[in-house]
């Protein structure tokens, strides 16, 4: 067929017109609304000094691929999807080294996304691949350099950066021209300048169940009116029971809505997996003090979180901080923590059994009060330790907890791989919480209390104030 498509203005004017002839897909550029009348002096690709005219402003690229630049695709977007520039596989040769200067939406946030057919990056056996982002026309400048990254990934490395200036650079850059001086057509226009607002950076992590495609979370402002980062449904479809874990740079001292959503209303849990969320300040998701807020993943259709970021409070190191996971705490005694004599810690002694696909397989302790992840070993944390018995020593406020176990071979650690099990004890006086073999899917789910807690009531209860329980749950799913 002739196919085709076109794009016109509000008056009938046409602005875009192209054949239908090309791959898998095609991008062009087009300005919304009246086109400004420039100074011959004034840029469309500004220097570094200048202010930004039509709201855009120069990034380079500067790619270095290895010897198999064919698997390899490039895009830019906006955080909506939106694809601004994008180059497909079969785009770059061999070992080449690919600068371009692309024109960006000012001050605004774009993702960019490398994939490989492969599943292998562009690095390592095959060259030794790179990706650096410049701010301007200048890929020599170091000072100008936004982001640098090597190509060491699987089949997608996605990450987000700043269009504009370099932080270190000097304040005249980052003021914004007022709208009257834009057009001036003689002399530098005037400088109005604009109380610089700090970014800080926020992680957020998502483990999913095995339908991760049915998945998505965005975060907006508090008021809705304004998107900051988006995850729709289908961006995560390569990440079957896997984790994701992003970081984006955000406003300081602002409001912000987390929203996650499941496209067939049941959460990321249960029989399809042990899914969680979790957004934190900064990049260390090891450290609890720095967590804005966590929630499991039996959250249906949706839930929401809102937050403001520059606002983590300083809590007691005994409470907030993630527990120690050594071995060396004396069997005889409950310890408890000089910081917060209040806080008296009881010890768990976890032994698994592996089978001998321990990459697999991974868990996680978390709060059923507030979410709080107290210990966490997600699959791959145990890679070539197959067949291995683990033993660690958690320890653990008074309340009550989910004990996660994940296997994303979906076979659980059992049968034809090898007889594993797992088991809590109380380190004090060496009641049961929890026992089992490794025979389950996906996941599987058990919930056990320490310390003095009123709560749900629970199957099983044991001495010196520890009890566990078993809390596994199907629902039905239509592949």
């Amino acid at each position: 067929g002739e196919g085709y498509f076109q794009i016109y203005t509000a008056d009938g004017s046409l602005v875009v017109d192209e054949g239908g002839a090309f791959a898998s897909s095609k991008s062009v550029n087009v300005f919304a609304g009246k086109p400004l009348t420039l100074s011959p002096t004034v840029s469309m690709v500004p220097s570094a000094s200048s202010a930004p005219s039509q709201g855009l402003y120069p990034m380079t690229i500067d790619l270095q691929f290895d010897q198999w630049a064919t698997e390899t695709g490039i895009f830019i977007l906006s955080l909506d999807g939106n694809v601004l520039y994008e180059w497909s596989p079969g785009s770059f040769g061999a070992n080449q080294r690919f600068v371009e200067t692309l024109q960006l939406p000012y001050e605004s946030e774009v993702i960019f996304r490398a994939t490989d057919s492969g599943g292998d990056g562009f690095c390592c056996t095959y060259g030794d691949g790179s990706i650096t982002i410049y701010a301007g026309n200048d890929a020599a400048d170091e000072t100008a350099v936004i982001e640098s990254k090597t190509g060491e990934f699987q089949s997608e490395l996605s990450f987000s950066f700043l269009v504009g200036p370099p932080p270190t650079s000097s304040p005249a850059v980052t003021s914004i021209p007022t709208a009257s001086k834009t057009n001036s057509i003689s002399g530098s226009p005037t400088i109005t300048s604009q109380p610089s607002v700090r970014s800080l950076e926020v992680t957020v992590v998502v483990q999913f169940d095995k339908y991760s495609a049915e998945t998505g979370y965005f975060i907006d402002s508090a008021d809705g009116t304004t998107n900051y980062v988006a995850r729709p449904l289908g961006y995560f479809q390569n990440e079957q029971s896997g984790k994701a874990v992003e970081t984006f740079a955000l406003p300081e001292g602002l409001s912000y809505r987390f929203k996650i959503i499941d496209l067939f209303g049941d959460g990321t849990c249960c029989w399809a997996g042990a899914g969680y969320y979790a957004v934190y300040e900064g990049k260390n998701i090891d450290d609890i003090n720095s967590q804005l807020f966590f929630g499991d993943g039996e959250f249906g259709l949706a839930r929401e979180h809102f937050f403001t970021v520059g606002t983590v409070q300083t809590l007691a190191p005994s409470v907030s901080s993630r527990p120690s996971v050594s071995p060396s705490f004396s069997p005889t005694t409950k310890p408890s923590i000089s910081s917060s004599p209040t806080e008296t810690m009881y010890i768990v002694d976890m032994t698994v059994k592996l089978d001998s696909k321990a990459m697999e397989t991974g868990f996680f302790i978390a709060s059923i009060s507030d979410g709080t992840v107290y210990f966490d070993r997600p699959p791959g944390y145990y890679n070539g330790m197959d067949k291995e018995t683990i033993e660690e020593s958690i320890p653990l406020p008074a309340g009550q907890y989910h004990f996660a176990l994940l296997d994303t071979g979906g076979d659980g650690f059992c049968c034809q791989n090898g007889f594993g099990f797992y088991s809590l004890y109380a380190n004090a006086n060496g009641d049961v919480l929890v026992f089992s073999d490794g025979q389950f899917g996906d996941a599987k789910n058990e919930t056990f209390s320490v310390g003095e807690f009123s709560g749900e009531a629970v199957t099983k209860s044991g001495t010196n104030g520890l009890r566990g329980s078993l809390l596994h749950r199907q629902r039905n799913h239509s592949d």
